[in-house]
């Protein structure tokens, strides 16, 4: 199955990433000897797909490689044969989220690092769908909060609670992360778990419930150091529901992006 990411990888991510809301599903026609258009968009962000121009078969690998080395957002590519010649649609995704393509209910298989070809065969009527990969995914609770390193005197930003969204004045018996008074530096505390996330894209429910057991731990300073600001991670919470966060703020581990999953059984 084709996944195409907004975002790029190697664990740093947009804070947008994790809690931009799923999209409808995008359907394009290519009917024969006409170029494919966008027929169906119903999301509110219409510059999902954006169309960046129609260029000859012959030299679209030029306009890739011009495209790659000054942007981050893959490209969708739709190979027809228009009048005897064959020409190529290329599209812009700008999506933060993980998306898939089909084309007349097949999904893509063949993909290259941050672009699709679709071929669309000659004399033929072919529906393309662009869909979010993880739409089945459902909100707890999402936002922004922050913890700060001075907080450790007034006990006011030492810990928060990913499941309640509270930062401020959590008691530690209900934190599920709090600066600890040895190190000065963020951890996952009372049942809670974390796992750097580095895979291409941003963490989903499905790519962090996948994780084996041995990539959890406690701490968010991989082998003491720092974290850029970007880096994302998985976290299970100490009620058993899945999320997760980015780093956004300067510091060691300060401010935080976040968002936790429904489980089964919350309404």
């Amino acid at each position: 199955m084709l996944l195409l990411a907004g975002c790029s990888g190697g664990g740093t991510h947009g804070a947008g990433a994790i809690t931009a809301p799923p999209i409808a599903s995008i359907v394009m026609k290519a009917s024969d000897n006409q170029f494919v258009k966008v027929v169906s968009d119903e999301n509110e962000d219409a510059g999902t797909l954006v169309l960046l121009g129609v260029v000859a078969f012959d030299t679209v690998k030029d306009v890739v490689k011009q495209w790659e080395a000054g942007n981050k957002d893959p490209l969708l590519i739709i190979t027809q044969t228009i009048d005897g010649r064959k020409m190529d649609s290329v599209f812009r995704v700008t999506a933060q989220r993980t998306l898939q393509v089909s084309m007349n209910g097949k999904f893509i298989e063949d993909i290259s690092p941050g672009e699709i070809t679709i071929t669309v065969q000659p004399h033929t009527d072919s529906t393309i769908v662009v869909s979010d990969a993880d739409a089945d995914e459902r909100v707890y609770r999402q936002g922004s909060m922050s913890l700060h390193a001075s907080s450790l005197f007034s006990g006011s930003h030492a810990h928060a609670n990913l499941d309640t969204g509270k930062d401020d004045n959590v008691s530690p018996q209900d934190a599920e992360l709090a600066y600890t008074w040895a190190t000065g530096r963020v951890v996952a505390v009372n049942g809670t778990t974390v796992s750097q996330w580095n895979d291409q894209g941003e963490p989903t429910l499905d790519g962090c419930e996948a994780l084996p057991a041995d990539f959890w731990g406690t701490g968010l300073i991989p082998g003491g150091g720092y974290l850029r600001t970007g880096t994302a991670f998985c976290v299970h919470t100490s009620t058993g529901r899945y999320g997760a966060i980015v780093k956004t703020g300067s510091m060691i581990m300060d401010d935080i992006t976040y968002v936790i999953w429904k489980k089964p059984g919350d309404p």
